[in-house]
């Protein structure tokens, strides 16, 4: 028998660690108003790009959100 099983640790962290569509199932801070306000955006597609931090005891991933340009969401 023979399957393929998911990609492997470094595909997922190289496409993962470039923007792309993510559709945000939680609220996300996407940046701040001119007056310091935060801009949050929930249950809508947004751009997301991740960083992962390794260390001994595990890793972990950071996210960073941005909105989807007007024109990008049109194509």
């Amino acid at each position: 028998m023979r399957w393929i099983n998911g990609e492997t640790f470094k595909h997922k962290k190289d496409r993962l660690s470039e923007w792309h569509i993510w559709f945000a199932w939680y609220p996300v801070t996407v940046g701040f108003t001119d007056n310091g306000h935060w801009i949050k955006i929930w249950r809508e597609n947004i751009l997301r790009k991740g960083s992962y931090l390794d260390c001994e005891l595990g890793g972990w991933w950071t996210w960073e959100y941005k909105e989807i340009e007007k024109c990008q969401q049109e194509k």
